[in-house]
């Protein structure tokens, strides 16, 4: 038997939503989650930590690469940086982290979803002094 979850684009979509509904509101209402981040108490009752963990860390670098881009556009069908070739060209030769490769296409699914989730954890540097 395969014990392998199966992370479709319906099934993170149903996740987020559990997540952010019964899930999470479930978990502040018994004190499981103090300042966003859960108890030890709350994982064991959040069986996908390690999906939620891969989706915080996919939304922080996408995040970091579109702070780092500001002088470009932004294309809202692709909910992505709008990058032209010779920039992507030129940033991969100055090595580029290759996590964000993978967004030079498409930004993550659920954007807004995963801004609800993790905004106020990403650290964008532009409160640093």
């Amino acid at each position: 038997m395969d014990d392998k979850a199966d992370w479709c684009d319906a099934n993170v979509r149903h996740f987020i939503d559990i997540y952010k509904g019964e899930i999470y509101k479930g978990e502040i209402e018994n004190g499981n989650m103090p300042s966003g981040i859960f108890t030890r108490n709350g994982w064991k009752n959040l069986r996908a930590k390690k999906k939620l963990d891969s989706m915080k860390k996919e939304y922080t670098w996408f995040m970091e690469l579109k702070n780092s881009a500001i002088s470009l556009g932004w294309n809202e069908a692709k909910q992505t940086v709008d990058f032209s070739k010779e920039w992507w060209d030129e940033h991969l030769d100055k090595g580029i982290k290759c996590n964000y490769v993978r967004f030079g296409k498409q930004g993550p699914k659920n954007l807004d979803d995963l801004h609800i989730l993790f905004d106020k954890f990403h650290v964008s540097g532009a409160t640093a002094t």
